[in-house]
């Protein structure tokens, strides 16, 4: 069972250079520990290739994507990404911080980031380990691919997710957080993290992103806690109707956030 202490404690921020090192710590470990259960030996050293990786060209690899990690305790215990047309291309989590949230957590980053780019769908190639997690999640596979890696035949599933704002037409630009992924496009530092959506929520509805961290039931100064659902009509009235659009992606952004973490991406 997840902690939620846990859960609320996860940030989530731009890769950095410094990152490198740890991101592919992470990477490998996952592989070689939480993908075996589900992938040969030969095709987990195919995968993992140890001996062919450096921190530099990791580091080149991560700076091109839009990356971003997450961090527990000031450690980085997991790692993503999205690129301008939506696809995941990886989502990797410490095989010692599994069900922990860390990919939940990741990937509500993700759906914001996507929001505030106009994106309308994300894709990923999601491996047998992962396709649980991002089923529960809303992805739905759309084939099954066996690519060569190495040499060594693979099989992984192609797996997409139409966000709330597509399905309900809503326009993305009216969706919440996109002021905190502007820091990554700029080329500025960024620590977002905590649930990006619930705590821009919140500010603009108490001006107290801290909140977030209360504890108890939404309440009419705007208490937003980690590991409760908020009240929809509290919500909706504390927002505001002429905001409609911000409460719908919030109530999307908390289910998305609130799930459990069951695994890694391909």
């Amino acid at each position: 069972m997840r902690n939620v202490s846990d859960a609320c404690s996860i940030e989530v921020r731009c890769c950095r250079g410094e990152d490198a090192a740890a991101t592919l710590t992470v990477f490998l470990e996952a592989i070689t520990e939480t993908e075996a259960a589900d992938y040969s030996l030969g095709q987990i050293a195919a995968w993992a290739r140890p001996e062919q990786r450096t921190v530099s060209e990791w580091d080149r690899a991560m700076q091109a994507r839009d990356s971003y990690v997450a961090l527990l305790d000031k450690q980085i215990v997991g790692f993503s990404d999205v690129d301008p047309e939506g696809h995941i291309d990886m989502m990797f989590v410490s095989p010692r911080h599994s069900r922990r949230g860390v990919s939940s957590a990741l990937l509500t980053h993700l759906h914001g980031h996507a929001r505030a780019h106009g994106i309308r769908n994300l894709s990923a190639d999601v491996s047998i380990t992962a396709r649980p997690f991002f089923e529960k999640h809303g992805f739905t596979v759309v084939t099954t691919q066996h690519p060569m890696t190495a040499g060594v035949p693979m099989t992984n599933f192609r797996m997409t997710e139409m966000l709330a704002s597509a399905r309900w037409g809503l326009p993305p630009t009216h969706m919440v957080t996109a002021s905190t992924f502007a820091a990554c496009s700029s080329g500025r530092k960024s620590d977002v993290g905590h649930a990006d959506a619930r705590e821009t929520a919140v500010e603009r509805a108490s001006g107290d992103p801290q909140q977030c961290r209360s504890t108890g039931p939404l309440t009419a100064d705007g208490a937003l806690p980690c590991g409760n659902a908020p009240s929809p009509k509290l919500l909706q009235e504390r927002l505001g109707n002429s905001n409609y659009y911000l409460w719908i992606a919030v109530a999307s952004a908390w289910e998305s956030s609130t799930a459990a973490n069951s695994g890694l991406s391909s």
